[in-house]
């Protein structure tokens, strides 16, 4: 499934369960970040462009850490 990389990637419901679900072959990121990074959006601008989803605004200031409903990319707060 990961041998091609398609010019603009199309979810199926069978890739997308295989994307979302798998951990071996596709490992949900984490990220951490700072408060300077606030207010924290899903995509970040680190993210390649065919990961790409409509941006999310994740509130991750009061329990430290959010997950994209979309992407499922995790991001855990770093604190000082």
């Amino acid at each position: 499934m990961h041998d091609q990389q398609p010019d603009r990637l199309q979810l199926t419901p069978t890739s997308r369960e295989h994307y979302t679900a798998c951990k071996t072959c596709c490992p949900t990121p984490v990220y951490t970040v700072t408060r300077d990074d606030l207010p924290l959006a899903c995509p970040t601008r680190d993210m390649c462009v065919w990961q790409g989803h409509p941006r999310v605004y994740l509130a991750i200031e009061q329990t430290g850490s959010a997950q994209c409903p979309y992407c499922g990319t995790r991001f855990e707060l770093k604190t000082d």
